[in-house]
């Protein structure tokens, strides 16, 4: 009796054990392989590029390469090169939607994509399901960024997503 109310114990003290707070932090980072690919991370702001972005698959770690919890509901992408944390905006160049997003993780692992987004970014800017889409991303400094990040939310209605004119994304 007395050895299953220790047990007990322990595992109820064992349970209420919660992790420390994750506090997302400014990360360049040495080079790195991933998917037989040499990356160089490096300071990049405002520029531009255009390429493929696939979606986060479901086994991600509980952490971002800055630090932060991942979340799938979340406005976050994951870029190879980029400075941890950045800002950008995703313009989808197949229907023009665009939407301000976090850099926040490493990634994609799979050579010739651009970015990985997470389910909701990829919901908002109507990726088809299972398939890599054509976008560009523009990413700012980061003064740019906190006003674009923070125009982008909007109270109760969520999320300021705009349609481009043309299909190559041209907004102004």
């Amino acid at each position: 009796m007395r050895l299953a109310f220790s047990l007990l114990l322990a595992v109820l003290a064992a349970s209420c054990h919660r992790p420390p707070p994750t506090v997302p932090h400014y990360v360049l980072g040495a080079p790195y392989q991933a998917g037989g690919v040499w990356y160089y991370p490096s300071d990049s702001y405002d520029g531009q590029e255009t390429g493929l972005a696939i979606v986060y698959s479901t086994d991600h770690a509980g952490l971002t390469a800055d630090g932060e919890a991942f979340d799938q509901t979340a406005l976050a992408a994951a870029h190879q090169t980029l400075q941890l944390p950045a800002v950008a905006r995703l313009t989808n160049l197949e229907n023009g939607l665009q939407i301000v997003v976090r850099i926040n993780d490493r990634g994609p692992a799979t050579p010739h994509r651009l970015v990985a987004v997470t389910r909701r970014t990829a919901t908002l800017l109507q990726f088809p399901r299972d398939a890599a889409v054509r976008v560009r991303l523009e990413s700012y400094s980061s003064f740019r960024s906190v006003l674009l990040y923070s125009a982008s939310i909007r109270p109760r209605s969520g999320l300021l997503l705009r349609r481009c004119a043309s299909k190559a994304g041209l907004c102004t």
